[in-house]
């Protein structure tokens, strides 16, 4: 696929499927001791690329960006908040690990709408919510430092779906002037 065809191939943004989804994982994780904001920046981005990856198409069509602790969706925190503002969310904060680090938790209430996904995401979701259980934040984000489409871009840039397909090879300056080259396409699409 050439670098037009990647910035055509670019999904589009469903908001209501993407505050839905993150309602899903707060319900789906409200029991595990390692959840949240971090495992749920994780849980969405791994979710989204690896439905990409194997059907061809993202979950939410989110966009994600190169953020300092790993990919995050750059619409998370207004997502987060109309949910919250709405009553159908609630944040809580609670001591985690052996430092006492707060933990900012999104809380569902009530139940999510899954009548807008397939069958094969809600699984790819599941199967993402289960890796991701018991790690820690610090160990969910440093994972996340592995994806070359987080190490290919400029921090804050977007990551381009198809940027799932780079394998773990070692990195060229060619590969790099293509995936700087492909990153200048995305941004001059979404602007």
């Amino acid at each position: 696929m050439d670098a037009r065809a990647a910035v055509a191939a670019q999904p589009r943004f469903n908001e209501t499927k993407f505050a839905e989804l993150m309602l899903y994982v707060a319900k789906k994780m409200e029991c595990s001791p390692s959840y949240g904001a971090t495992i749920l920046n994780k849980v969405l981005f791994y979710s989204d690329f690896r439905h990409y990856e194997v059907y061809g198409s993202s979950i939410t069509g989110a966009e994600y960006r190169r953020r300092e602790f790993g990919p995050a969706p750059h619409k998370l925190l207004p997502v987060r908040d109309g949910l919250v503002e709405s009553g159908r969310a609630a944040l809580a904060t609670k001591s985690a690990g052996p430092n006492g680090h707060q933990q900012v938790r999104l809380e569902a209430v009530g139940e999510p709408d899954l009548s807008r996904f397939t069958g094969t995401e809600i699984a790819v979701v599941d199967e993402v919510i289960e890796w991701l259980w018991d790690q820690t934040a610090v160990s969910a984000s440093n994972r996340s430092h592995e994806f070359l489409g987080w190490q290919l871009v400029e921090p804050n840039d977007p990551i381009p779906y198809q940027m799932v397909f780079l394998r773990k090879t070692p990195v060229t300056d060619s590969d790099r002037e293509t995936a700087r080259h492909v990153e200048k396409l995305v941004v001059a699409a979404h602007a």
